[in-house]
């Protein structure tokens, strides 16, 4: 699993919302790494 992957599952068992943490990665990556980590996430 991608570091990325592992830092959503994080930030939620911390109580973030995994929406609020995938939307600041859209914001700083770009929608396409947002979609590859939800891809990840989905398997």
């Amino acid at each position: 699993m991608s570091f990325w992957a592992n830092y959503v599952l994080l930030k939620e068992k911390q109580g973030q919302d995994r929406a609020i943490t995938l939307q600041m990665i859209e914001d700083k990556f770009g929608a396409e790494k947002r979609q590859e980590i939800e891809t990840e996430l989905a398997a």
